[in-house]
């Protein structure tokens, strides 16, 4: 038997992975994001985003407008980096949000830091400031 390759929503996805890109433009970086975002994918792509939240500095702009697919797993990661920016008072942009994005990463912002990465400290919302 043949694992689903279809998303929350049920659209197909086959083989496509999470994708991370940061490029430096005007002292700020932008983080464009890709593919789907989901429990079943973002193992995959956890340390790449680990490694990026320990270059990150200055501001930050998170662009999802090509991400396919999002669950609170996959915002968790968003909102983590978020909260590396804002520990280093950096401003926080999300750009390309869907309304359904917004309120996974608004859930993803109620999550205490303590429960779900001690490493980074703090409990800001980042992303409740930024919609």
């Amino acid at each position: 038997m043949q694992p689903d390759k279809t998303d929350s929503a049920g659209v197909d996805v086959g083989n496509e992975k999470p994708e991370v890109r940061a490029e430096q433009s005007g002292g700020q970086t932008v983080v464009v994001l890709s593919g789907p975002w989901t429990t079943q994918t973002v193992g995959l792509i956890d340390d790449e985003m680990r490694s990026l939240e320990k270059r990150v500095s200055g501001p930050l702009t998170l662009d999802l407008s090509k991400v396919i697919d999002l669950d609170t797993a996959g915002a968790w990661l968003f909102e983590r980096i978020g909260r590396t920016a804002a520990s280093q008072n950096a401003e926080v942009k999300i750009k390309g949000a869907t309304q359904r994005y917004k309120v996974l990463l608004d859930r993803a912002a109620e999550i205490p830091a303590a429960q779900s990465d001690r490493r980074l400290g703090g409990d800001r919302s980042v992303f409740a400031r930024t919609f």
